[in-house]
Order: structure tokens, then C-alpha cells, then sequence
């Protein structure tokens, strides 16, 4: 088992998932969503007060954040940690280049 001191990495669709829950009818907030999704079986498991933070491919500085996350990570942390955050990276890099006009200063 891996160890979450690291930070944990989701895929888009991981994301999206999470999103669907969020968006249900009614509306639910994040602590909640992540008790009905560990109840469906799902493997995302964050504590109730733990915070949450996001990173958009449009955010002008996102990339630098996921870069600099990247480069500053403990020589001990596990390979399919670092891994992931280097395809995520990746993948930011790659949604930058392919649309440049999206890219913006959030607001």
C-alpha cells in the first residue's frame, strides 16, 4: 500500500468521478461525497476535514505548480508516486501547447 504523505495523483477520470458525485441531485459537499463513494466501494479515502486542493489545465500557472511539485519531492517517495506526478505534468504540458488560447490567469 502506498503512502499518502507523498499527496495522491487522480487521473481525469478518477476527477471525474469524483465531479459526478459532487453534482448529484441534490447537491452534496466533498466530505459527503467521499463517505458515499467509499460506501459504493470506491477507492478514494480522504478524512473529513482533510482540504482539497485543484489544479486546472487552464490555470496559467499550473503547470510551474505540478513542475515545481515534481522537482521538490523526498528521494524516498514511492516510484509509482513520482510516476504519476510526472504524467500529470505531462499531460498539463500537453493541454497547454494543444490550446493556448484557454490558457488564462484564474479567476
Amino acid at each position: 500500500m502506498s503512502d499518502n504523505k507523498y499527496g495522491r495523483i487522480f487521473t481525469q477520470a478518477d476527477v471525474e468521478k469524483i465531479v459526478e458525485f459532487v453534482q448529484a441531485s441534490p447537491p452534496r459537499p466533498l466530505h459527503t461525497t467521499i463517505a458515499l463513494m467509499e460506501a459504493n466501494g470506491e477507492r478514494f479515502k480522504f478524512p473529513e476535514d482533510e482540504p482539497v486542493f485543484v489544479l486546472r489545465g487552464r490555470d496559467k500557472r499550473a503547470r510551474a505548480t505540478v513542475r515545481y511539485y515534481a522537482d521538490h519531492q523526498s528521494a524516498q517517495a514511492p516510484f509509482n508516486h513520482m510516476n504519476a506526478v510526472e504524467g500529470a505534468y505531462r499531460s498539463f504540458d500537453l493541454f497547454a501547447n494543444d490550446n493556448p488560447e484557454l490558457i488564462k490567469e484564474p479567476d
